[in-house]
């Protein structure tokens, strides 16, 4: 039972993190546990970012690994 509870919970945060209005958005917040809120506003810092990349970021980013040479085996 608590485990569904906080399941659901977990989902509707996540779902109204991506879709809902600041207006409702700052009701829903009031109700949320402190661990609720962050998942809410690191879903929400998420979003935007994925947004911002789809518009005009880089599709692919080189790994800063592939950039160095191994060390010499001496």
């Amino acid at each position: 039972m608590l485990l569904s509870t906080f399941q659901m919970r977990y989902k509707d945060t996540l779902t109204k993190a991506h879709t809902v209005a600041y207006a409702v958005a700052s009701k829903f917040l009031t109700v949320l546990t402190k661990e609720e809120t962050n998942l809410y506003e690191a879903a929400q810092h998420s979003m935007a970012t994925f947004k911002k990349w789809r518009i005009g970021g880089p599709r692919f980013q080189r790994a800063s690994v592939l950039g160095r040479k191994r060390k010499p085996i001496e």
